[in-house]
């Protein structure tokens, strides 16, 4: 591209022309490893899109702001996923039974994991 013609269509050159090209974050090798599932590399990707409560309330919609599974704070994908009573407990079972500390934050989680060795 760049602003030369071209006889043939690339869907790759065009794609890399217009995209928004961010700098990369330092978890972005921990969501997109190679050998990850693509449904976990997806939902992860997806997380900072997830329509929790406070991202619905921030759209006009008319629903309330408590989480659905505690019914005591306010519910955004930070209490959902790690700071809610009853998923915190289900994050700490999973990390004891592979021998992680699981946090209860979104970027000390994505730290943690970013320096584990392997796979």
């Amino acid at each position: 591209m760049n602003g030369s013609k071209s006889t043939t269509f690339s869907t790759g050159a065009v794609y890399k022309a217009i995209k928004h090209h961010n700098p990369l974050v330092d978890w972005s090798k921990t969501v997109w490893c190679p050998r990850g599932t693509p449904n976990h590399r997806f939902l992860q990707f997806l997380l900072n899109c997830c329509p929790a409560r406070d991202r619905l309330l921030s759209w006009g919609l008319n629903t309330p702001s408590t989480c659905l599974l505690c019914n005591s704070s306010d519910e955004s994908r930070s209490h959902l996923f790690f700071e809610c009573v009853y998923s915190s407990q289900v994050w700490h079972n999973i990390g004891n039974r592979s021998g992680l500390t699981i946090s209860s934050s979104w970027d000390q989680t994505l730290t943690a994991l970013h320096h584990l060795s392997g796979p």
